[in-house]
């Protein structure tokens, strides 16, 4: 387990990542799930979805509309990532961020993903948040 002390805003994520379903390949799918930091998006962020008449939830930023891949700058540094995509400071276990692990572990739930995050917050958070 790591040392790092997490922050409110990391610990409410973790704490609430796993009551939300879990998919892969976008950070929301409308009916079907959240990638890991979809939650956070749907967590802290006002209003982050627009639906599109074809049914597919892009997310908002302050600036304009964005595809589904990762989280706005205001939305990562608020919870003490690295990056959009939550980086790792080095590539471990095959991994490189939190996209890797959400979306090469199909068979993992987001209680699994939070296990992951609090082992190894060290690699993922730059600061408490």
């Amino acid at each position: 387990m790591s040392n790092f002390k997490l922050g409110p805003n990391q610990r409410k994520w973790l704490r609430e990542l796993p009551k939300y379903a879990k998919t892969e390949g976008a950070l929301y799918i409308p009916g079907e799930g959240f990638c890991c930091l979809g939650v956070a998006a749907e967590l802290f962020s006002p209003a982050p979805w627009e639906i599109d008449k074809g049914g597919d939830a892009f997310y908002r930023d302050r600036f304009a509309r964005r595809n589904l891949a990762s989280l706005a700058a205001e939305d990562w540094q608020a919870l003490g990532l690295r990056s959009g995509a939550g980086s790792f400071d080095a590539w471990f276990s095959g991994y490189r961020n939190l996209v890797d692990v959400n979306d090469n572990n199909p068979d993992w739930t987001h209680a699994d993903m939070a296990k992951f995050i609090r082992k190894h917050a060290d690699k993922i958070f730059v600061e408490a948040k």
